[in-house]
């Protein structure tokens, strides 16, 4: 075994020392996994990370518009407009973060505060309570943006008083024949005359001075918590994903890294795989894998060294980005297992390195085909896109690419919660991939070193 150790020692000093390697075998997959998970959420400015609400009106009315023109008018909202079945259906289906709908009558009492506040509806994932809270918030300053409408906007202001006079010189007994109350409505006819008349100097004004609307709206968003702007209502839009569906499977992951760092292993393992049977193939031209079978090793030796540095090489790999993602928030949900995948994943690709290294006799079409073996386990087997995102097509081909086994184990372990039996498949398909591998390997080895 002393020997097995020194021989793999001397084979992973030799590939610390290749600068361009060791940028592939470690350098490579951890900008991949950096990459990919900063797509998948990162900021990016504008209204990419915006929530994304379906709004349903079914008041259309001026104010109802003018509710949705101050949600969409936010930077954390963006606003889509739909009916309420699509609505309810888009949000069950994890496409829209939640919706808003705007029902009959909104319009007569939204913006007075006088009135009992509108009712408006909201629909949110119960898994998602920090947007629910948000949305909530936009809601009460659209609605309290509304007030400021109301007040200064001339038409609507005449209507309410033409309204209030007829229905005054319509009634004959009650509060709207009492004096008091005519005399009232006079007072906001000439409050409101007021109102319009420093709404037009205000107009005037804006262009010598800048930002005084700006100063207005951040006021008018200020208002007091003790005034209830709308009654906010719930509706289900929840719905049981189908276990092993897409949309069972994205519940369970917690954050970005979850489903980028297991496609970086894996490249920084087949980073591993073409490096250490390159290295085979070089050492046979240059004549040192010979002078090692004049020293006092046998072959089984040398190819035992050899494939126990490949395998302490994909440990350390898998190891290093597990420690980089952990800084970056993964957080696997069972190690002890994770450790166990992480060996039977390490043993396969040994295999899998002795395979390619006898696939020529140069560096040259050992390096290419061994990429290119590579590359279609990698594009078939969720090395490129994450497993759940394949096609149904591509995922019953996947099945006979190791990569996709070696990505489930990794996966089963950090986010899918594999229980031992669940993780028994992959892991015993790795291991038979590996075995099989290694004896063919070792063999054709052996035979074209004569």
């Amino acid at each position: 075994m002393r020997t097995i150790w020194k021989l793999a020692m001397k084979d992973i000093k030799v590939l610390s020392r290749d600068k361009a390697t060791v940028f592939f075998v470690v350098g490579f997959p951890l900008l991949m996994g950096i990459f990919f998970g900063v797509v998948m959420g990162g900021p990016d400015g504008g209204k990419s990370n915006a929530m994304k609400i379906a709004v349903v009106d079914e008041d259309n009315t001026e104010m109802s518009n003018r509710f949705i023109k101050q949600l969409d008018q936010n930077d954390g909202c963006e606003v889509v407009p739909l009916a309420r079945d699509e609505a309810i259906d888009q949000v069950r289906k994890g496409k829209l973060t939640g919706m808003i709908a705007v029902p009959a009558g909104f319009g007569e009492s939204a913006g007075l505060v006088w009135q009992s506040p509108p009712e408006i509806q909201v629909g949110m994932d119960p898994s998602r309570q920090a947007e629910g809270a948000m949305a909530q918030g936009f809601i009460m300053q659209a609605m309290g943006n509304l007030i400021g409408d109301r007040m200064f906007n001339p038409k609507q202001n005449r209507q309410m008083v033409d309204d209030l006079r007829s229905q005054m010189n319509a009634a004959q007994d009650g509060v709207m024949a009492d004096e008091n109350f005519k005399r009232m409505v006079d007072s906001m006819d000439a409050l409101f005359d007021s109102i319009n008349e420093l709404d037009e100097a205000e107009k005037e004004n804006e262009e010598k001075v800048s930002g005084e609307q700006d100063a207005t709206d951040e006021e008018s968003s200020d208002a007091g918590p003790s005034l209830q702007f709308a009654n906010i209502t719930s509706i289900d839009v929840t719905r049981v994903a189908e276990p092993g569906s897409k949309s069972a499977l994205l519940q369970k992951v917690r954050t970005k890294w979850d489903l980028t760092f297991p496609q970086a292993m894996v490249w920084g393992i087949l980073g591993c795989v073409a490096s250490f049977a390159i290295s085979i193939v070089r050492e046979r031209i240059r004549g040192t894998y010979h002078r090692l079978e004049v020293a006092p090793f046998s072959k089984a030796h040398i190819v035992a060294g050899k494939g126990l540095a490949c395998f302490l090489t994909v440990l350390f790999v898998i190891v290093m980005l597990l420690a980089v993602g952990y800084f970056l928030g993964l957080r696997p949900r069972n190690p002890a297992m994770l450790l166990v995948a992480s060996v039977f994943v390490s043993f396969c690709f040994v295999g899998i390195m002795l395979v390619i290294s006898v696939l020529g006799k140069t560096e040259e079409i050992v390096g290419g085909a061994g990429w290119g073996v590579n590359m279609v386990m990698a594009m078939f087997g969720g090395g490129m896109v994450p497993l759940m995102f394949l096609p149904k097509s591509i995922q019953t081909i996947s099945n006979l690419s190791p990569v996709k086994w070696a990505v489930l184990a990794l996966e089963g372990a950090i986010w899918r919660g594999f229980s031992i039996a669940e993780m028994m498949m992959p892991l015993t398909i790795l291991f038979c991939v590996g075995a099989a591998c290694m004896l063919f390997g070792s063999w054709r080895l052996n035979a074209q070193t004569g």
